[in-house]
């Protein structure tokens, strides 16, 4: 019942994935040069994991309050693990971006090997690690079994049609998202008024720190700085 909702409140989440599964398939079929194709893909990967990182950082700092406000108090133990579940919906997300690479060049066969081996690591962890941590470990499998079908599908994928993921600024992403959620846990209250703004500060220096440590390509910055433009903003 506790994961149960987990689940449920990491449901902000699933919106995201949702809309990214319904768009991605349409917009990656509809670009026919394979060498435009490969950079749309790596860029538009990117930014998603960027905004779904936003949202995944989100649940884990705020999931206290979350469960108190739309839960009773016999299950406040849920907010335990939907930072975990919401990382494995993220992950989860980007399953269709190899899938349309794999249909796209007729090879659909390797999908099968790829989420069987993540379905078994998700039954062998859970039988590990729910005995001993609970919903805690039932997340831990969730996000370990999508990181496994993602990995394969990346190898089987990059053989057939290499995509040049900017992997640098997809650690960048998610290595200043980490350390901002790690800060928060460790450093400020888990409970209170005080502890939901602080822990909503933390969180809103997400874009502000990502901006500051040089993301953003100089053809994204001078993107932003027209759009920001007196002009541009009487137009919008």
């Amino acid at each position: 019942g506790l994961y149960a909702l987990s689940v449920k409140f990491a449901q902000a989440v699933n919106v995201l994935v949702k809309g990214f599964q319904l768009a991605w398939p349409p917009l990656a079929y509809s670009i026919i040069d394979d060498d435009e194709a490969r950079r749309a893909y790596a860029v538009i990967v990117t930014w998603f994991v960027v905004v779904c990182t936003f949202f995944v950082a989100a649940l884990w700092l705020l999931s206290r309050w979350i469960v108190r406000l739309l839960a009773a108090p016999e299950f406040i133990e849920s907010y335990e693990a939907i930072g975990l579940v919401s990382t494995g919906a993220m992950l989860y997300a980007l399953y269709p971006v190899p899938t349309v690479v794999l249909a796209r060049t007729g090879r659909t066969e390797f999908n099968f090997p790829a989420t069987a081996a993540g379905t078994g690591v998700n039954i062998g962890l859970n039988l590990v690690l729910i005995p001993e941590l609970g919903i805690v470990g039932a997340g831990v499998s969730l996000v370990a079994s999508y990181a496994v079908v993602l990995a394969l599908m990346y190898v089987f994928t990059q053989r057939l049609f290499r995509v040049p993921y900017e992997w640098l600024r997809l650690s960048q992403a998610l290595a200043l998202a980490a350390a901002l959620v790690a800060a928060g846990e460790l450093l400020l209250p888990t409970d209170g008024f005080a502890g939901l703004v602080a822990r909503t500060a933390v969180l809103l220096l997400y874009p502000l720190v990502l901006y500051a440590t040089g993301f953003l390509s100089d053809e994204e910055r001078r993107a932003a700085a027209n759009n920001l433009t007196p002009a541009a903003i009487r137009e919008s």
